[in-house]
């Protein structure tokens, strides 16, 4: 997954929660800063802005396509919805513990009880990619020419 350096603005992206390796929070891509790092917007569960952050583009992935073609099996690793304390909204690992018709019982791997959840709701576990830059090399460009290179890419 690469970002545009020249209009990242709006690419929905997830970031690792701090001290976790599960836990992934929506947000928003808003400026891409130096050559590894971005100023991003975390978002609540309807999409709403909240806190910006500068985070390193190794703790970024794109965000996954939602959803699960069938139902998981007992035993199988899927990512479930959730939100923090801060409503920062998110997706975590969990272990399936019981399936039942278009409903799952979904134990986080760190810790906690089960959480029952419609099938619809869940997705494969992602593989966490990092992002990455489309250019690594900036260079000043006037103003009418860089309006020109975004209309012609258009």
């Amino acid at each position: 997954f690469c970002v545009s350096v020249m209009d990242p603005t709006g690419t929905g992206i997830e970031v690792l929660a701090p001290n976790s390796e599960t836990r992934w929070f929506s947000a928003e891509l808003l400026e891409v800063v130096g050559h590894s790092r971005a100023r991003i917007q975390y978002v609540d569960v309807l999409g709403e802005a909240l806190t910006e952050e500068v985070v390193d583009f190794k703790q970024c992935r794109q965000k996954p396509e939602a959803g699960m073609e069938d139902t998981p099996a007992v035993g199988e690793k899927v990512e479930y919805p959730f939100e923090d304390s801060a409503g920062r909204a998110g997706f975590q690992v969990g272990i399936v513990d019981r399936a039942a018709g278009e409903f799952c019982f979904v134990k986080p791997v760190e810790g906690a009880r089960a959480q029952i959840f419609e099938t619809t709701q869940l997705r494969p576990v992602q593989e966490s990619v990092a992002i990455a830059v489309a250019s690594t090399d900036r260079l000043a460009v006037p103003p009418a020419l860089r309006a020109w290179v975004q209309t012609a890419d258009a």
